[in-house]
C-alpha cells in the first residue's frame, strides 16, 4: 500500500516537475511532457513525450500509453491533433488515464523503427500498450472524437484486465 501510494506522488511530482525538464532537450517541437493550455482556447492539449519518455513514465504511473503516429505530410494526422486529441471530451481524458507519446513514423530513427516493428503503413494510427509497453490494441485511420473517446474507454477496459 505505502509503495502505491510513493508510486502515484513520484508519477504526479514527475507529471508535474520533471517531465517538462525532460522534454526541453527534445529537438522536436511538438513532443512535450504532460498537458499544455492553447492560449486562443481553454481546451487542453495533449503535450507529446518520446517513446522512452513514455516508456518511462508509463511504467512509473501505471497508465497505458497511447502512442499517435504520424507523418509530416499527412493531412488525417493533422486534423487528428486539431479536431480529436483537443477536443473537449477526449483531452481530459487523455489526462487523467494515459501517457502521450507522438512519433514520425519517417524519422529515420525511434518513431520510424517502432512504426516497422508494429506493421504500420497507413497514417494516422494509434497504438494503444500496457505500462510495460506491450501492444493492446491499434487503430487505423482519423476516427472523430466521440469514436476515439470510445476507443480510449475500452483501451481502459483491456488494461484492466491485462
Amino acid at each position: 500500500m505505502a509503495r502505491k501510494i510513493n508510486n502515484l506522488i513520484l508519477c504526479a511530482t514527475l507529471i508535474a516537475v520533471g517531465a517538462p525538464a525532460l522534454a526541453q532537450g527534445n529537438a522536436d517541437a511538438q513532443t512535450r511532457s504532460s498537458f499544455s493550455t492553447d492560449e486562443s482556447t481553454t481546451v487542453s492539449k495533449p503535450a507529446w513525450l518520446t517513446l522512452s519518455q513514455g516508456l518511462a513514465e508509463a511504467k512509473i504511473c501505471d497508465k497505458p500509453i497511447v502512442v499517435d503516429v504520424y507523418t509530416s505530410w499527412c493531412g488525417y494526422c493533422k486534423k487528428m491533433d486539431r479536431e480529436v486529441f483537443s477536443s473537449p471530451m477526449v483531452a481530459p481524458y487523455l489526462a487523467e488515464n494515459f501517457v502521450c507519446v507522438r512519433i514520425n513514423a519517417e524519422d529515420g530513427g525511434e518513431g520510424q523503427a517502432f512504426a516497422q516493428k508494429q506493421g504500420i503503413h497507413a497514417f494516422p494510427t494509434s497504438v494503444f500498450l500496457n505500462s510495460k509497453g506491450e501492444n493492446l490494441s491499434q487503430l487505423v485511420g482519423y476516427k472523430p472524437a466521440e469514436a476515439f473517446l470510445k476507443k480510449l474507454q475500452q483501451v481502459q477496459t483491456l488494461k484492466a484486465h491485462k
